[in-house]
């Protein structure tokens, strides 16, 4: 049963059954509170994944996760964002009834301000939470970089003129197998 007298405020990591774009999600997540007013939250998708599947607008915790109610190193996209109600059913309540498992701290404020005016700043107010409402799913990076990629051979990175001369497509190599990509990132 969840326990509301924890109120969520913006800051705030809540767990929740974020929904993929393919449908609901069965596996909690952890999720960053952008905004908290009297009876919605919007939530930033928790990934504890180092990969480039899920980027934008993000806010990595990788220090002292543990201080931040967080077992592993985390990133939250702030681009995937869902607004729900502060009673829906998808927010998870701890084994003793908490909503909210923990908090950013201070060090995390400034970048969590810069992030919310971006968000601001994207379309206008009414507009943006009639789709977060719906849960914002932005585009993969991964799925961009297939779709424009220049057949060439495998791993290597590729240049490519558009229709337009003044945008040009580049893309890095990409490891083709995931132990590759985890030993470039160290």
């Amino acid at each position: 049963m969840q326990n509301f007298t924890d109120y969520p405020k913006a800051g705030d990591i809540v767990t929740c059954r974020f929904p993929r774009r393919e449908g609901p999600a069965e596996t909690p997540r952890p999720c960053l509170v952008l905004e908290a007013t009297d009876t919605e939250l919007l939530l930033a998708y928790g990934t504890t994944s180092s990969t480039d599947a899920n980027v934008g607008l993000e806010v990595s915790v990788t220090q002292n996760p543990e201080a931040h109610g967080l077992h592993r190193p985390t990133r939250f996209v702030c681009a995937r964002r869902l607004r729900v109600s502060r009673t829906d059913k998808r927010l998870v309540a701890d084994r003793i009834g908490r909503v909210v498992v923990g908090s950013l701290q201070e060090m995390f404020r400034d970048r969590l301000d810069e992030i919310l005016a971006e968000i601001e700043a994207e379309e206008p107010r009414e507009t943006r939470e009639e789709r977060e409402r719906a849960g914002i799913h932005p585009p993969s990076a991964r799925g961009f970089v297939r779709l424009y990629r220049k057949r060439g051979k495998a791993g290597k990175g590729t240049r490519r003129v558009t229709a337009d001369p003044d945008v040009v497509v580049v893309t890095r190599p990409r490891p083709r197998h995931r132990a590759a990509r985890l030993s470039q990132t160290h």
